[in-house]
């Protein structure tokens, strides 16, 4: 997909890397642990939870466990690193 290859972070990467399976996770596992009033640990929770179950998803091997859990970190930090140095960069 084009979107993926010109993508400007790693959440678009992700959401183009495998487009129904991202929706089948956003739905059935992070939707359902968060709502519009859930604090940031949770929401945060709710992301390692996602790639946990990917993780499981493809396989009962432990490297995909540290993979999909590693990933859902950096996913984390990417977020918080935007909010922080976005505003920087935009007048």
């Amino acid at each position: 997909h084009w979107a993926m290859r010109t993508a400007q972070n790693g959440a678009i990467v992700g959401r183009n890397w495998n487009v129904l399976g991202a929706r089948w996770l956003r739905l059935t596992v992070y939707l359902r642990l968060v709502n519009k009033k859930s604090s940031e640990a949770t929401k945060f929770a709710a992301q390692i939870a996602t790639f946990v179950m990917s993780g499981i998803w493809h396989g009962v091997y432990p490297g995909f466990y540290f993979s999909f859990v590693s990933l859902a970190l950096f996913n984390i930090v990417s977020q918080y690193s935007t909010r922080l140095l976005r505003p920087l960069f935009i007048y």
